[in-house]
């Protein structure tokens, strides 16, 4: 029991500071809470053995994550029409070189792209 109030103190703690931080954040835990002591108060026959598990029940979360998928691909396919297009790989200036530099600002003191201004050469492959 002293086990179980403390660990009941340490949550009233993070969750006072995560409320101060991020109300919506401290709400969300609020409303998981309720759905985690609802789901709890159902299981709670099946896991003390008094009531034996249906058929249904150890697949249910597997059914449910693919539900859940099966939405979240509808609602993204029925919306797909008000995405905006997708960026023309020709638009890109950096070339993938992973910096948004013009050619003439090269980290380098201006040196075009096969010089680096280091005096050695780097073959074909321009990359570090």
């Amino acid at each position: 029991m002293l086990i179980w109030l403390l660990g009941v103190a340490v949550f009233v703690l993070l969750w006072s500071g995560l409320w101060r931080v991020q109300p919506r954040a401290g709400f969300g835990v609020l409303i998981g809470l309720l759905f985690a002591w609802i789901l709890s108060r159902l299981l709670t026959p099946y896991v003390t053995g008094m009531t034996p598990i249906p058929l249904w029940l150890p697949p249910l979360p597997v059914a449910l994550i693919a539900l859940t998928l099966f939405v979240f691909g509808t609602v993204t396919w029925l919306r797909a029409d008000r995405l905006p297009p997708p960026r023309d790989r020709a638009d890109d200036h950096d070339h993938g070189h992973g910096h948004d530099q013009a050619h003439g600002d090269h980290p380098h003191g201006g040196a075009a792209h096969g010089e680096h201004g280091h005096g050695r050469s780097h073959g074909a492959n321009h990359h570090h």
